[in-house]
């Protein structure tokens, strides 16, 4: 069987069944969340690690994205799952692959995107490693961090009755890669918008710690993979099932001029774009209006309730007149695009 035929998601189920863990009082989560969470002794918080690999012309083209916003980027999608853990990121280590090539003018560059979000959270880069690569470039990029036992988050916490939310508009980043690769005649104005939500994507840390001390998260994510696949990761691992309702999803005017001009269904962007670093998470309902209102008194942003996590394990979206369609792990797989 090729990797084409298994699938990125299939794959990590396999490597489950190799993986020991010798120390497992200490480990909280592994292999199926944003991070793994394990506890050292003595320690007063938990602790927190994520990876993430970007290599060139498979999440970038290097001529279509600068290098300060590569450098951004490239650290933003592992602060993003930190993020999604309620955690406060920490300590950065950054691994590179580099062709003899590139000029040592980019790299400077690089680091110039790295140190924005270094200085924003008041991070450590602690070392890394350094290697040359034949062609391409790699950036592989792991974050520690650490949260408070009670305000740790995971993606199997979802209960039937909960209120699903997200924190902004969706398919964006997906749009701007729609264009980076097509171009697309829609106005400048529209055209920069979608291109700096794909190669500058917002985080949500400073959010996502909010909500996790201050209200009700059962379950969370953060939408990398494109609402599909994230969703049915939450509801997966929950044993739940949940219903979309699609007038409630969250989709910016840019967008949706993109799509008149593509000819492509918004919702396409939506559900199996992926990479708009959105946090996609679940609150009991009798916490969801209070939620809204202390989220929107704190940072003057909105949340959008966009369905309900139901007991059965059917996964659903409706659209606004009442037609009801199977939601399908559509997103983001490696192996499968």
């Amino acid at each position: 069987m090729k990797f084409e035929e298994i699938g990125e998601f299939k794959f990590i189920e396999k490597i489950k069944r190799h993986i020991l863990t010798y120390r497992k009082n200490n480990i909280l989560k592994g292999i199926d969340d944003d991070c793994s969470v394990f506890k050292v002794p003595g320690a007063k918080k938990l602790n927190v690690i994520t990876t993430d690999a970007l290599i060139e012309n498979v999440h970038f083209i290097r001529d279509k994205i600068s290098p300060e916003d590569l450098g951004y980027k490239s650290l933003a999608v592992n602060l993003s799952d930190i993020s999604a853990m309620g955690a406060t990121p920490l300590d950065v280590y950054i691994c590179l692959c580099i062709p003899k090539d590139i000029d040592v003018d980019f790299f400077d560059r690089f680091y110039q995107g790295i140190r924005i979000l270094l200085n924003k959270y008041n991070l450590n880069l602690l070392g890394g490693d350094t290697s040359s690569s034949k062609s391409d470039l790699f950036i592989t990029i792991t974050v520690f961090g650490e949260v408070d036992e009670q305000n740790v988050i995971y993606r199997n916490g979802a209960k039937p009755g909960d209120d699903i939310f997200v924190t902004g508009n969706l398919g964006d980043s997906a749009g701007g890669l729609e264009i980076l690769l097509n171009d697309c005649s829609i106005s400048t104005k529209d055209k920069n918008y979608l291109i700096n939500c794909h190669n500058h994507p917002k985080l949500y840390i400073t959010e996502s710690e909010f909500l996790t001390k201050n209200l009700h998260p059962n379950a969370m994510i953060d939408i990398s993979d494109g609402l599909s696949s994230d969703l049915l990761h939450i509801t997966s691992q929950s044993k739940v099932g949940a219903i979309i309702f699609e007038e409630k999803l969250p989709i910016s005017d840019s967008l949706k001029k993109l799509s008149t001009k593509s000819g492509t269904d918004p919702l396409s962007y939506v559900f199996n774009g992926g990479e708009d670093y959105k946090l996609l998470f679940t609150t009991p309902k009798k916490y969801s209006e209070q939620t809204i209102k202390y989220y929107w008194q704190k940072f003057k942003l909105p949340l959008f309730k966009i369905g309900v996590i139901t007991k059965n394990k059917k996964v659903i979206s409706v659209s606004q007149t009442g037609d009801v369609k199977k939601i399908l792990r559509k997103g983001w797989d490696h192996f499968k695009m």
